[in-house]
């Protein structure tokens, strides 16, 4: 009854959308109960889901497909969002929760905004539920049942992926608020800086869940797939960084917009391109268009039905933009020197960046519809187009810190440009000390990651004073800064970066930057549902054992595959290969030496931290703003 309870929920929730679209237009109270009811099924109806799993009720054609019996209890979990199905009820939750936040949340803005903008999240979410009911319900039922079940993607039967789906859909479906309550204000034809109180919290958290997202997918491509990578321009990855990039220029013509209220036609272009983003994402990674770990769906007929809600959303609010926006009244000007100019530029860096990712993305994808021939689109495209529009980018992100607001004269911040470069070229120098003889774009990473660390200190020195600033500010310098760190990570991760492919037997030592790895042998081991061969690698320095690593090559029977278990510690990556005769003494293994790679991983911690000191800054604006 659990799978029947579930499907019920759906189907009520579905009717009860219809009266909250009808009451929403009506501008009845009714209609913010109706989120609330929504948002209570479609919580019901996932838990539903989430039991079947955990009591592995394989009379669930979704249950049987992606879990097992003897699967452990986390991945049972896990394994709801694992699939396609379960991970567009997902969507839909979130999508319903953030409704029913909007209602919680947004007591005392402008009734008519808030019920219009509850009424286009309806309409998303009613196209949603007829979706999921029709040609993905995850609650079908399965006779006669398997006796274990299929089991999960091996791959995705990690504890990075019990948090990254979640986090990613927080932000994708987070952009919703800012797409539906810019829809909303279009329709009255009434903006004004006030506008920006009210979207600003939910951009930032929409921002910051994505972000963190995408650096623990990162983090997750980087030890379990061991390719040694952080990083492969996959579509997948791009389909999450797009969204991710123009929420960044959203973010900051928000600031703008309630400081001064200049680029009101900005923030409702970008609210809506980035939530069109978002479903473009969706319909990449779940329409069965491209083969990925991630990609599930490979019934055409849902490629169709999710292009048609791209369609549909995307369009509908370009169009509804096209048509209203001559109502939004200009904001006030600026000088082309001043703080306004400098985040109007990095907008059109960020655009411009998002732009050259979405061709290098879906153009392979249209020639191979048109049937003109199938083409790659790789790192060297992504990494010569990208790269350049972020070097200028970074070098105006540390400049506009110091301009003022409306006009900036170049003489009142020579002195903080100065210092700023000062410090920068020290750190740039120690590192070019250390890693003296390295690419001449290693160089230019260390500066422009120094360069945006000397600049967020000197932009909290020329406040004088450090107790009594704003959350929001320090959030601000937190991930300026940290993105700084990030990029001399990257720059290490990468330019730095050495590798080396060896046939290794018990004794053989292989030197790695100065490191020596020594292989001593594998040595069976039974997990919860696989079996592994793992190895004992002792590394060493100046001949002291530094650690020793165990990488592991698991098999699972239960799904029939493979997966490679890395091991690390700090810049030495290790993955266990196959072994290259039958008597299982000789294995391909893989070394990797990243040197700064813990900067990488923390930059974007502290990227995260920053958006979440944002995020409590601003949380009491909303319901304060009238």
């Amino acid at each position: 009854m659990i799978a029947e309870f579930g499907h019920f929920c759906l189907i009520l929730a579905g009717i009860i959308l219809l009266l909250q679209i009808y009451y929403s237009f009506k501008t009845s109270e009714i209609a913010s109960r109706a989120a609330i009811a929504v948002s209570a099924l479609s919580i019901a109806a996932f838990l539903s889901l989430i039991a079947a799993y955990v009591i592995t009720d394989l009379t669930v054609l979704n249950v049987a497909e992606n879990s097992h019996t003897q699967k452990p209890l986390l991945y049972k979990i896990t394994g709801v969002w694992g699939n396609h199905e379960g991970s567009m009820l997902l969507w839909l939750t979130i999508l319903t929760m953030y409704s029913a936040a909007m209602v919680i949340f947004s007591r005392n803005i402008d009734r008519k905004l808030l019920l219009r903008a509850l009424s286009i999240q309806a309409l998303i979410a009613f196209g949603l539920i007829i979706y999921i009911l029709s040609v993905s319900n995850p609650f079908e039922r399965l006779f006669p049942p398997p006796i274990n079940g299929n089991g999960l993607n091996p791959l995705l039967q990690d504890l990075g992926l019990a948090f990254h789906p979640p986090l990613l859909y927080l932000g994708y479906v987070g952009f919703s608020v800012a797409y539906s309550f810019s829809i909303s204000a279009l329709i009255s034809g009434k903006i004004n800086r006030n506008f920006a109180k009210i979207l600003r919290p939910w951009v930032i958290f929409a921002w910051t869940n994505l972000g963190a997202g995408i650096a623990l997918g990162s983090w997750w491509a980087y030890y379990e797939l061991g390719w040694g990578g952080w990083w492969f321009w996959d579509p997948v990855e791009n389909a999450s960084l797009l969204p991710w990039l123009v929420g960044t220029a959203l973010l900051h013509s928000l600031i703008v917009m309630e400081k001064r209220g200049s680029l009101i036609k900005w923030v409702i272009f970008l609210s809506i391109t980035s939530f069109a983003l978002s479903l473009l994402g969706t319909f990449l990674v779940r329409s069965g268009i491209l083969t990925s770990v991630h990609a599930f769906a490979v019934d055409p007929a849902r490629g169709v039905f999710i292009l048609s809600l791209l369609f549909i959303y995307s369009i509908g609010g370009f169009l509804i933009y096209g048509l209203r926006s001559h109502l939004i009244k200009s904001g006030k000007a600026f000088s082309p020197i001043s703080r306004e100019s400098s985040m109007v530029i990095n907008n059109l860096f960020l655009i411009t960046a998002a732009a050259t990712i979405l061709i290098g993305t879906i153009y392979p994808l249209i020639m191979s519809a048109l049937d003109l021939g199938q083409i790659s689109v790789g790192a060297p495209y992504f990494n010569s187009t990208f790269v350049p529009l972020m070097i200028p980018m970074i070098v105006l992100m540390g400049i506009g810190g110091f301009l003022q607001w409306k006009k900036a004269e170049i003489s009142s911040i020579k002195s903080h440009i100065l210092i700023s470069f000062l410090l920068s070229s020290l750190i740039t120098g120690i590192y070019g000390y250390i890693y003296y003889g390295a690419p001449i774009m290693a160089f230019i990473g260390f500066a422009l990651g120094a360069w945006l660390i000397a600049t967020s200190l000197i932009d909290i020195f020329k406040k004088g004073r450090i107790t009594g600033l704003p959350l929001s500010f320090w959030g601000m310098i937190i991930a300026h800064a940290a993105l700084g760190i990030a990029i001399i990570g990257m720059v290490g991760a990468s330019i730095l970066a050495i590798e080396k492919t060896e046939i290794m037997y018990k004794g053989k030592t292989v030197d790695l930057s100065g490191y020596e790895i020594e292989f001593t042998g594998t040595k069976i081991n039974i997990g919860p549902n696989y079996n592994s061969d793992k190895a004992d690698i002792i590394v060493k320095k100046d001949g002291e054992i530094v650690t020793i690593l165990h990488p592991e090559k698991r098999i699972y029977p239960s799904e029939e595959q493979s997966t490679t278990e890395t091991a690390i510690d700090g810049n030495i990556y290790v993955a266990l290969g196959n072994p290259v005769d039958d008597s299982g003494n000789k294995w391909l293994i893989r070394l990797y030496y990243h040197p700064l790679i813990q900067m990488l991983w923390l930059g974007f911690v502290l990227i995260t931290i920053g958006g979440v000191l944002s995020f409590i800054g601003r949380i009491k604006s909303i319901g304060k703003t009238k």
